[in-house]
């Protein structure tokens, strides 16, 4: 499948920077995971998006967007799962 390039956003540094180490690493293994096979079979595509899906990882969600053409994975939100899903 090939190595994907994966670039965070400043809002989803900013959310990682509230998470207790303990579960930051996890996350980060994930996220590092993602590079390599952006489609794992525990990962959702989010309803009315073309190319945004969420992998959970404990009491976290890490919510992506993935671009085929480009081969980039961008993190835009990692939340608790009590607020990944809430309207703004």
């Amino acid at each position: 499948m090939g190595s994907y390039k994966t670039e965070i956003l400043h809002s989803a540094e900013k959310e990682a920077r509230k998470i207790n180490k303990e579960h930051l690493k996890r996350i980060v293994d994930v996220i590092d995971a993602l590079s390599e096979n952006p489609f794992p079979k525990h990962a959702k595509k989010l309803a009315g998006s073309r190319s945004s899906y969420r992998i959970r990882t404990r009491d976290y969600r890490i919510l992506y967007e993935v671009s085929k053409p480009d081969k980039v994975i961008t993190i835009f939100h990692i939340l608790h799962r009590k607020n990944a899903y809430r309207k703004s």
